[in-house]
């Protein structure tokens, strides 16, 4: 049996409307969180349902990573604590800036410099 998709929702009382993705209650200790959110970016319903399924595809396979592997998190949570396994690699520039960053913007001057000095080393 699959997942039921219940369709966009508003969260908070507010006018925007989201998707969610419950996790299921024997994977919530490898994905870390019991739902994954993410905004349709819309207050519009008939826009929301229009970018509903793209977005639910993405959480799916969002929620697919979590659960193959160490996340970003743990990843982070690792390097603060010193921790090193055989086969850890480094993070990442695109890592790196979406922990310092969040969303990278290619357009502003200052993500650009965050972005080269990550780079750069």
């Amino acid at each position: 049996m699959g997942r039921r998709r219940k369709g966009p929702v508003k969260l908070n009382g507010g006018d925007t409307w989201y998707v969610r993705l419950w996790v299921k209650p024997s994977d919530v200790p490898k994905a870390g969180k019991k739902t994954l959110i993410r905004s349709l970016k819309s207050t519009d319903h008939s826009e929301a349902l229009k970018r509903y399924g793209a977005a639910y595809t993405a959480l799916e396979q969002e929620l697919q990573a979590l659960l193959a592997g160490d996340s970003l998190r743990t990843r982070v949570e690792q390097h603060r604590e010193g921790v090193v396994r055989p086969g850890d690699t480094a993070l990442t520039p695109a890592e790196l800036i979406a922990i310092t960053l969040g969303d990278f913007n290619p357009n502003d001057k200052t993500h650009l410099a965050v972005y080269e000095s990550f780079t750069a080393g």
